[in-house]
């Protein structure tokens, strides 16, 4: 999947008051996904990040707009990665511990 699929479906399925949805795309329009969009998510790498968030900085000096596209853009990618970690075993579901094997020998 790309970023741009990621993050456009990411904004659409919160549920958003209009002005931070708002906020929200118009920090990937102008942003985040200029340099990021035909990416796929596995090479959004943190040195790439790091290297975005510094030129923004330097492009537009507006250290509030770098960091909430900074925080939008973290946001997007921890839900992608949690979507395709493998899903962990219900409580239920739990292996049972083994147990533990003695020499025969009790204590006395």
């Amino acid at each position: 999947m790309s970023f741009q699929e990621c993050a456009l479906l990411w904004v659409k399925e919160r549920l958003l008051s209009q002005t931070t949805d708002e906020l929200y795309r118009r920090l990937l329009r102008l942003h985040i996904l200029p340099p990021f969009d035909d990416l796929d998510l596995d090479q959004i790498t943190a040195p790439r990040v790091r290297s975005w968030r510094s030129e923004r900085l330097d492009a537009t000096g507006a250290e509030t707009t770098a960091a909430k596209s900074y925080r939008l853009l973290k946001a997007t990618l921890e839900t992608a990665a949690e979507d395709e970690a493998p899903p962990r075993p219900a409580a239920g579901n739990r292996r049972p511990r083994p147990t533990r094997v003695t020499s025969g020998r009790g204590r006395r």
